[in-house]
């Protein structure tokens, strides 16, 4: 029976090198659904399994293949992933098994190591209203697929890797549309369900241009005129020229896509 669906976006060659490179356990209930994007490559026998799906995609942008994945998922709970995630087969199990304890939890919080010192609220704490300090990356994001579906949900495409301006925030606006404009009701569990062996575009790219514009428009989408004191405590701790900094902010919280 088909419960978990992971739903792992890569990209070209190298995506699908970090694919095969990740520990993907076998888990009784669990497929892992590989959407890529640009790759001709033929799949590699270590990912010739029963439970990975490969669909493949002529197109580019981050966000676009996460919605791929959604559109792909057809179990009844989906967990965002990312190509160089090595999962555990305890903390899928623990997960599934989260979902089945808390009945009305339609989008749960996991844990996902190597992503550096994060803030993380208590085990159980309920998400709504927003949890001050705490933002889930993209790959602690789960879901039940139908609640998703069902609210016409998916990644904002003018965010995330390959969007033209705003290149990172993508999973912030998908967990504060899921919880604030859709009304989802969101959990952190505390399960931590793999760990991250690359780093997050902000972790790479913290002073980016397209990263701080994304950081102007996440800002005012969430807080509205409270944005700015954010921004401007934000650029006294940027090592890459703070009046820069605090300008490309301004750029994206004026230009916040609508």
């Amino acid at each position: 029976m088909r419960l978990l669906d992971v739903l792992i976006a890569g990209y070209g060659s190298a995506g699908l090198r970090r694919v095969s490179a990740s520990v993907l356990p076998e888990v009784p209930g669990v497929r892992y659904v590989v959407c890529l994007q640009n790759c001709d490559d033929a799949v590699p026998e270590i990912l010739q399994r029963e439970d990975v799906e490969i669909y493949r995609y002529e197109d580019s942008g981050l966000s676009l293949n996460r919605n791929h994945a959604i559109e792909k998922a057809a179990a009844p709970l989906a967990l965002i992933a990312d190509d160089d995630v090595d999962y555990s087969a305890a903390g899928l199990r623990e997960l599934i098994n989260f979902y089945a304890s808390h009945p009305r939890a339609e989008l749960v919080a996991v844990r996902c190591g190597g992503l550096g010192n994060r803030r993380y609220p208590e085990a159980g704490r309920v998400l709504q209203p927003r949890v001050r300090g705490y933002y889930p990356a993209s790959v602690e994001i789960s879901f039940r697929t139908e609640a998703v579906r069902g609210a016409g949900l998916r990644f904002d495409e003018r965010f995330g890797l390959g969007a033209p301006e705003f290149t990172s925030g993508e999973d912030d606006v998908f967990v504060y549309k899921a919880l604030r404009v859709c009304g989802l009701n969101g959990v952190y569990s505390g399960i931590e369900t793999g760990t991250h062996r690359g780093q997050s575009t902000e972790q790479r790219r913290p002073d980016d241009k397209g990263v701080l514009r994304s950081r102007g428009a996440v800002l005012r989408m969430m807080h509205g005129v409270g944005g700015w004191p954010r921004m401007a405590l934000y650029s006294l701790r940027c090592r890459g020229g703070r009046m820069r900094a605090l300008r490309e902010m301004i750029y994206g919280y004026r230009h916040m896509p609508r």
